[in-house]
């Protein structure tokens, strides 16, 4: 048994004691990583946001969603989700970004940030059960797991192994809202697009009554969406330049929605993704051509 925990252990103490360079992939999706983060921690310290997140947090809903909960102690609980600690908590998850923005290398210190940053994130999608947040948050706490898996990993020359599965990830979540969309009658019909762009919530109003006048340019809008998310997994079997054009269109897409519908965060939350799934095309066809040559 102890041979088995020490075998185990291993991968994390070397991961501790290692200091080289960081990949230029992993850079880059962690830059995207720490880009959502310190816009997640500015809009969370902005008193109107704290206002009105508070006053419609349900407490017996996060409690009904999350029921492991019963399970701690109430007290454990009640510091942990408090509103109080909303503020040091942002503030702590900012100084981590903008640490490891500047970091250029691997040591003890980026496996300490990554780990503080994807356990914040997980406490953030338990305090804000069920205020709908949208797939930014998702997104980021996958990215951010990787990222630690790839770190804690690089030492047995298993880094790429965190960035896969955030490529993974990456290609799968495509897949499904694409499949999601294309299944739906008011999606094929172009009237799921106009719907999520109502000014109830998110939206635009002035793009919402242009696609309610122009049926046509609707349709061809959410049969883009519906074509560059549901089939682009197929970059796995493109060249490379069309599988950079691909991304390039769906980062096109994430920009658009990040401006029409205001979401601050979701053009650097699902780009930081594509690096790692541009990564895990680029590995295949390595592997698929060594294997060719041999």
């Amino acid at each position: 048994m102890r041979n088995l925990i020490s075998r185990l252990a291993a991968p994390l103490a070397a991961a501790l004691e290692i200091e080289s360079p960081l990949s230029r992939r992993h850079r880059l999706v962690s830059a995207g990583a720490q880009i959502t983060t310190l816009l997640r921690s500015v809009e969370d310290l902005s008193p109107t946001c704290r206002a009105e997140t508070a006053a419609i947090l349900d407490r017996e809903l996060i409690n009904a969603k999350n029921p492991w909960l019963e399970h701690l102690p109430r007290s454990v609980v009640r510091v942990a989700f408090s509103e109080r600690l909303d503020v040091p908590l942002a503030g702590l998850a900012a100084g981590a970004s903008i640490a490891l923005l500047v970091r250029r290398k691997q040591d003890a210190l980026t496996v300490v940030l990554e780990a503080l940053q994807l356990a914040l994130s997980l406490q953030q999608s338990v305090r804000y059960t069920g205020l709908g947040r949208d797939g930014s948050d998702h997104a980021l706490i996958v990215t951010q797991a990787g990222l630690l898996g790839s770190s804690l990993l690089r030492p047995i020359g298993g880094e790429r192994i965190g960035l896969w599965f955030v490529g993974a990830q990456g290609l799968l979540a495509y897949l499904a809202s694409g499949s999601v969309k294309l299944t739906s009658p008011l999606w094929r019909h172009g009237t799921g697009l106009s719907g999520a762009l109502q000014p109830i919530s998110y939206g635009h109003e002035k793009l919402n009554q242009f696609l309610e006048t122009h049926p046509t340019a609707r349709r061809l809008m959410a049969w883009s969406v519906i074509v560059t998310e549901t089939f682009y997994p197929l970059i796995m079997v493109l060249p490379k330049p069309m599988a950079r054009a691909w991304s390039g269109a769906l980062l096109g897409m994430h920009l658009s929605i990040a401006y029409f519908m205001g979401l601050n965060r979701f053009l650097p939350a699902f780009a930081s993704m594509h690096p790692a799934t541009l990564g895990v095309r680029d590995d295949v066809w390595k592997a698929v051509s060594r294997r060719c040559a041999a």
